[in-house]
């Protein structure tokens, strides 16, 4: 589309062309024999020095007017030449951005800073301590899930797949927590057998009420992301969850990967961001007041990494691993009445 600042107007004179209708006002050139009265140029003289006159008076009209127009201006007063740059249109900021497709290889590095989070205020219980993670407890059935609903990566898409688990399953492979208001990748089904694709968000609001809490276990593809950019996104996030529902939410640290995968990987997935990131979400979890939940330990090394017994490529667990990982769901719950109780016979009760 061509800019308007940039668009040059050519004036267009009319052409002139002969009017049939009327004479020519050209004179015919006379015979060579027929005389015609001169002028005398002394008649002309008076007539010319009157416009002599004129002429400076009109010069020095305007030399006097700009005198008083410069004697007006400050003293350190520039004229300066600004040239104007047009602005870059879409078609041309969008032929350089990267693509949008979300793979478990590629790292989403959404480049807009986050606006100033207001997080709703977060329902307190009496006792609990938001700042460790959720102790083991009771064992609950499988059962007990099929009101929760899970919003993870790749690695959530297997526990799901590779065990028993049969909750609202909001993950998806390459999923990051910038994705979830944005990404349409829900799909469902009307009674007339039509299909409708929704975001995370827009899934959460139509199911509301049908879910009793929540489980968060993202930040695996965002590990090539600045830490601190990272939880401002994720806060950002979590407060557009707060106003859609008030259920428990529980918030996943990061699982490592292998120290091969942690050394040979090109996209920022290491270990060492790992523990940042989870050092940022214990702190968010314990300001926001949300359950926190650490299996990190369940299949690492004495160095922190992920043991390659458990890894089927070094980043994601075998089948074994995401049975203990349900395993470790299954007694890792806190029901909001026994909070009180709980930590009154623990002897850490406020």
């Amino acid at each position: 589309m061509n800019n308007p600042n940039n668009r040059q107007t050519h004036s267009k004179r009319p052409e002139t062309r002969p009017n049939p209708g009327r004479a020519s006002t050209q004179t015919s050139q006379k015979p060579r024999g027929s005389s015609s009265p001169r002028s005398n140029p002394k008649d002309e003289r008076p007539a010319s020095g009157i416009i002599i006159v004129i002429q400076l008076l009109m010069l020095a009209a305007s030399l006097t007017f700009m005198s008083l127009f410069l004697s007006f201006l400050p003293k350190d007063f520039k004229f300066e030449y600004i040239h104007t740059i047009a602005p870059v249109t879409a078609a041309e900021a969008d032929a350089g951005s990267p693509s949008g497709n979300i793979s478990e290889s590629e790292i989403p590095a959404p480049p807009v800073e986050p606006e100033p989070i207001v997080e709703p205020e977060p329902p307190t219980f009496t006792g609990y301590d938001y700042s460790q993670p959720v102790p083991e407890g009771e064992v609950h059935t499988v059962d007990y899930f099929n009101d929760a609903v899970f919003i993870g990566d790749s690695r959530t898409v297997g526990l799901i797949m590779y065990t028993k688990l049969s909750p609202f399953d909001y993950s998806a492979v390459g999923l990051s927590i910038n994705l979830l208001p944005t990404k349409q990748y829900l799909r469902y089904t009307n009674e007339d057998g039509e299909t409708e694709t929704v975001t995370c968000l827009e899934a959460l609001e139509r199911e509301k009420g049908n879910y009793s809490s929540i489980y968060l276990a993202l930040g695996l593809n965002e590990l090539g992301w600045d830490a601190n950019y990272y939880i401002k996104v994720y806060a950002k996030v979590v407060a557009q969850i707060r106003e859609i529902t008030d259920v428990p939410i529980y918030i996943q640290l990061i699982i490592p990967v292998t120290a091969a995968s942690s050394e040979q990987s090109s996209f920022g997935i290491t270990n060492e961001k790992a523990v940042e990131f989870n050092n940022n979400l214990r702190a968010y979890a314990e300001e926001q007041q949300f359950f926190l939940l650490d299996p990190t330990g369940l299949f690492a090394l004495e160095d922190g990494s992920l043991d390659p017994q458990y890894a089927s490529d070094g980043v994601h667990l075998t089948v074994n691993a995401y049975r203990e990982l349900l395993a470790y769901y299954q007694c890792h719950v806190v029901e909001p009445d026994d909070y009180d109780e709980y930590f009154e016979n623990s002897g850490t009760a406020e």
